[in-house]
């Protein structure tokens, strides 16, 4: 069901978690090679280091809990810097044209990870910070294909509101050209829908852990979507999980996007627990365009 080569690429810490908690415990238990990357330190408004290293600490223990070690979580370390597309730093860097103009965010210009613990991924890589700009980003997706080469890239869905998740879809996709034009295999790219267009209160339907998945009001602008509905890629939660509650307990386990658990965040980020997992199989074409860097 699985290859033997993985990566969950992710904008936030916790949507690896909603993702693909339940493809991660199924990977360990099967002995596959599995890493995770999050894209950005999830710190929105913070003007320091604090809430990014908190919220990443988060995705370490939640991984931990389902059996994947630290060394196969990454931080590529750079900022969020809100959800509309015009505030979204990884759809800035999917407009920008000048590739070593520099975004900046509250906390910081240049990427990091956990202070007085992991490094960011540029750092464990080449031994400094990277600057916040397009190059240093579409540098940094390039080295993460080559050290996973992953057979299967999961990541989050073109059609989801949320700035950088969509963003990163595409710069996901970039990505894999280049790898691929650089002599590598071609890999399976699969997306997941976080925040769907037709709006967190309607997707996921909170109905329990025994459900699955299914198709919500609000999506008739996106024949495309719809048609691809039927071709969806549906992998069972593990039993063991399913009857412990494990996915649910890895999505509690990140105490700053329950924020303070006021009940609709809550309910929204629970009803991720089904006994199944949802991905869509996204057909790519490999051309010399795709290279954005000289």
């Amino acid at each position: 069901m699985l290859p033997e080569r993985i990566l969950v690429l992710v904008p936030h810490p916790d949507d690896e978690a909603l993702l693909a908690s339940g493809v991660i415990s199924r990977a360990v238990s099967e002995e596959k090679q599995l890493w995770t990357a999050i894209a950005t330190n999830g710190d929105y408004l913070c003007g320091d280091y604090t809430k990014g290293s908190r919220r990443l600490a988060e995705s370490l223990a939640a991984m931990s809990y389902l059996g994947l070690p630290k060394e196969r979580v990454l931080f590529l370390g750079y900022p969020d810097t809100g959800m509309e597309p015009e505030a979204s730093f990884l759809s800035g860097l999917l407009r920008e044209t000048d590739l070593e103009n520099l975004h900046t965010s509250c906390a910081s210009r240049m990427t990091y990870g956990i202070t007085g613990g992991k490094p960011d991924f540029h750092m464990e890589q080449t031994g400094c910070h990277g600057w916040y700009h397009r190059k240093g980003f579409e540098e940094d997706m390039d080295r993460l294909m080559k050290m996973v080469k992953p057979q299967l890239v999961i990541t989050t869905s073109r059609y989801d509101i949320h700035g950088d998740h969509s963003a990163l879809s595409h710069f996901t996709e970039q990505a894999l050209m280049r790898y691929v034009l650089s002599g590598y295999e071609k890999p399976l790219l699969w997306e997941g829908l976080v925040h769907s267009p037709a709006g967190d209160c309607r997707w996921p339907v909170p109905d329990g852990e025994d459900s699955d998945f299914t198709l919500p009001d609000g999506m008739e602008h996106l024949p495309d979507f719809l048609s691809s509905w039927e071709q969806r890629i549906r992998i069972p939660v593990l039993e063991d999980d399913r009857q412990a509650g494990r996915k649910r307990t890895a999505i509690q386990m990140y105490a700053s996007a329950l924020k303070d658990e006021e009940p609709e965040v809550v309910r929204y980020l629970l009803s991720f627990a089904k006994r199944e997992e949802l991905f869509f199989e996204i057909p790519y074409e490999v051309t010399a365009s795709a290279s954005c860097i000289p």
